[in-house]
């Protein structure tokens, strides 16, 4: 029996978790995905997970879990060369998914302007940690940053829970967003460009909690300079700071600097 998306082709140029999950949730219901990665510089999850020799061969099982089904090649976009194998591959692709930072790719001349006009039936998503516009667009994001700046930290009294749900989280959203564009095409031939940002799948899965934390007689707010997530064996804080930049550091004491607000705090 054919599966809902078979015949449509997927380009995966994303990394780590959020977006090889979302490709390969395409993948699961019958999509062809291509994965692309830089020559030299493989998705650095393929060497996690707890077998050495799967992770020695670059298969490790982090990776195998949203990588399955999926065919994989390199392509060096900041070379000639490269962008223009890929531009060939776009004009018969239906989706590029890719989550690299927001302008990064239009600086190479392959955004979404670029390969609309090559391609206008392309879905063209892109998941970032703050989106592509305002001061935290150029920002770098991780999950746990995402935790940390989102307040989610915050409401575990200062500990990160210990799954990525932010990334599986965006990585559904995407898809389905992803699943909806597809629908829309159907109906009027034309492709649109998705915006997904992990941040905003934070503040949607804290919904239900966040207006009931945020009331004065709670007496907690959303940690606006810093979140600290103490372990075990270190600390780690996630901050934004002037110039669009992120930081997070991580140490070998189990509380934050005396000069480092704490969680809910209105400084």
């Amino acid at each position: 029996m054919s599966r809902a998306f078979s015949g449509v082709r997927v380009l995966d140029l994303t990394h780590v978790l959020a977006g090889p999950f979302a490709a390969y949730q395409l993948g699961v219901l019958g999509a062809d995905v291509i994965k692309i990665e830089p020559p030299g510089r493989p998705d650095f999850v393929r060497g996690r997970g707890p077998d050495p020799e799967l992770n020695r061969q670059l298969r490790g099982i982090n990776y195998q879990v949203q990588g399955g089904g999926k065919r994989a090649m390199t392509l060096d976009l900041k070379t000639p060369g490269g962008r223009e194998v890929f531009r060939s591959l776009v004009r018969t692709a239906d989706v590029v998914v890719e989550n690299y930072r927001a302008g990064a790719l239009e600086r190479l001349g392959v955004g979404y302007d670029d390969l609309s006009a090559i391609n206008p039936r392309l879905i063209h998503c892109s998941m970032t940690g703050y989106g592509q516009s305002g001061p935290r667009a150029e920002v770098n994001a991780y999950d746990n940053v995402v935790q940390a700046a989102s307040g989610v930290i915050a409401r575990c009294d200062g500990r990160k829970p210990d799954v990525a749900f932010i990334d599986y989280g965006s990585g559904y959203n995407a898809a389905f967003a992803i699943a909806a564009a597809l629908y829309a095409r159907a109906r009027d031939g034309r492709g649109q460009r998705i915006d997904c940002a992990m941040f905003d799948t934070a503040l949607m899965l804290m919904g239900p909690a966040y207006p009931r934390n945020s009331t004065p007689a709670y007496g907690r707010r959303p940690c606006r300079r810093a979140a600290w997530a103490r372990t075990r064996r270190r600390t780690a804080c996630s901050s934004w700071a002037p110039r669009r930049r992120t930081r997070t550091v991580a140490c070998g004491r189990r509380s934050p600097p005396r000069d480092t607000p704490a969680p809910g705090s209105r400084r």
